[in-house]
């Protein structure tokens, strides 16, 4: 098989599907061979290869998930939003889809791409979380506002510790990113970061055949304010 007729068939090179719950205080994925949800309790160190941008959520009202494509940049790409089986619910810029999405029950989140030190793919989701008592820690909270003020490409990336929030009367807590430890060796990241690149460049053609992922997820999160000034 040609390289062109294997990339234009490819799986998502993910095999791992991570998402925060509070109420546990861990990484939760679905494990395939299990058929369950397992916990990946903190701490936890990973090499950031990239950054996308997605929109999912549980519509309560249907008792439906919600989900939609990645994209690279949120003023210029557009989002196409379904919910269930498949049925399209909202398409175009978050500028203009953003009141109806939060609606239905979808929320804004970050899609991280990483690996560990031996090149190992997962994707991390996760929403841009506030500490409105306390701003200082939106840097620890909100990734985009994390990623600015550290190296996040000579470095690893720990979460080892939660903070906690309040939105009305519920309580809950969120992971905080900090700066990691040197990267001594970064051979088997690059192989990483090259595979993911293929699948990605394929991803945004659109016109090829990709495994994505559908997930959902039956929390709800407003969108803070700096996407729209950053």
């Amino acid at each position: 098989m040609s390289r062109r007729d294997n990339l234009t068939t490819l799986e998502h090179p993910c095999k791992r599907f991570l998402e925060w719950r509070s109420s546990e205080e861990c990484f939760q994925e679905y494990d395939k061979e299990k058929q369950e949800k397992i916990c990946n309790p903190l701490p936890m160190e990973f090499v950031l290869l990239d950054v996308l941008f997605t929109l999912k959520g549980f519509n309560e009202n249907d008792a439906q998930g919600i989900y939609s494509n990645e994209v690279r940049d949120v003023k210029t790409d557009s989002f196409t939003v379904k919910q269930g089986s498949g049925l399209q619910v909202a398409q175009g810029l978050y500028s203009d889809i953003k009141a109806n999405v939060q609606n239905l029950g979808a929320s804004f989140h970050f899609s991280l791409y990483c690996c560990d030190l031996e090149g190992n793919l997962f994707n991390i989701k996760v929403k841009p979380y506030q500490d409105k008592e306390n701003p200082s820690n939106d840097s620890k909270l909100n990734f985009f506002k994390f990623k600015s003020k550290n190296d996040v490409v000579d470095y690893t990336i720990i979460i080892d510790e939660t903070i906690n929030l309040k939105k009305g009367a519920v309580l809950y807590k969120a992971p905080a990113f900090k700066k990691g430890n040197k990267i001594k060796d970064d051979s088997m990241i690059e192989i990483a970061y090259d595979v993911l690149q293929d699948y990605l460049t394929y991803y945004f053609k659109g016109d090829s055949e990709v495994e994505t992922v559908i997930e959902s997820n039956q929390e709800n999160e407003d969108l803070p304010d700096w996407i729209q000034n950053g």
